[in-house]
């Protein structure tokens, strides 16, 4: 996305300045600070946080060219992300569909809202607050469940509260050494997917015969194991090309309603899913 973002950059005629708030909102609103006493032409933001968005609300109501890119929030500016609700919806729907009934999900969920996805889940998405992403993919499983009639296990559906290989890699191993252990697993980001296939690798589970296995972002090393990992594939590049050219309007005095651009999800299936 940042290769995307440059790209565009440069076929204006401008550089490019990266910050990384490591999911952090105060390193986050520091960073926004920064670059905006730099005088930068505008900014590129993904939020660390959907919800404590009032420094950014502050920024694009003093006028400030600002784009949020896979992320949506309350933030009246231009957005590119994908469906991440429907795009996990796929996936699961297509694990059920070749007869798993146990199919556990492993996402961040690191807010204490994101928990509560019980009840939480519908409220949001009956009054459109926004979801964080694995909030989102985990929406997404839920009503894969519900339209296929199969109850979901609360067991099934995994935290690791940070955004962390190590963390996905623990919570995956308790997953798995379960009396009653998944048939498939799902796992929402690229961090989940490498942290949960270090654990299948360990726990010596084969793929997809005892475990079938989705990752979610297409990272070139997934097609470089056996067998071959299925995946729900973002455009990655293309959001940060469509963010750079939406900020770059704005910047040239563009005045219209800020827009949503949703990009499209494919789900590639691969040789780690096997029929229950």
């Amino acid at each position: 996305m940042v290769r995307g973002i440059s790209d565009v950059a440069s076929e204006n005629g401008y550089g490019t300045l990266l910050t990384n708030s490591d999911e952090n909102v105060m390193l986050e609103r520091e960073a926004l600070e920064m670059l905006l006493e730099s005088r930068v032409a505008g900014i590129v933001v993904t939020p660390a946080d959907v919800h404590n968005v009032k420094h950014l609300k502050a920024a694009v109501a003093d006028g400030f060219p600002l784009v949020l890119a896979d992320r949506m929030t309350s933030v009246k500016a231009d957005s590119v992300l994908t469906d991440s609700v429907a795009a996990m919806h796929e996936a699961v729907a297509a694990l059920l569909a070749r007869g798993h009934r146990r199919v556990a999900i492993l996402a961040e969920l690191r807010s204490e809202r994101d928990l509560d996805w019980h009840d939480e889940l519908a409220r949001r998405k009956r009054s459109g607050t926004p979801l964080s992403p694995s909030a989102a993919r985990v929406a997404g499983y839920i009503q894969a469940h519900t339209e296929a009639g199969v109850a979901v296990d609360p067991e099934l559906v995994r935290a690791t509260r940070e955004y962390s290989a190590e963390a996905a890699t623990a919570e995956t191993l308790e997953l798995v050494s379960r009396p009653c252990p998944p048939t498939a697993l799902i796992a929402a980001d690229d961090v989940m997917s490498i942290g949960a296939y270090r654990a299948i690798v360990d726990a010596r589970i084969r793929i997809p015969r005892d475990l079938s296995f989705v990752a979610f972002d297409d990272l070139p090393w997934l097609t470089l194991v056996k067998p071959k990992l299925s995946v729900v594939r973002q455009p990655v590049y293309e959001i940060g090309t469509r963010a750079a050219t939406l900020l770059f309007e704005r910047i040239n005095g563009n005045a219209a309603r800020p827009q949503r651009v949703l990009l499209p999800y494919e789900f590639i299936s691969r040789g780690s899913v096997a029929s229950v």
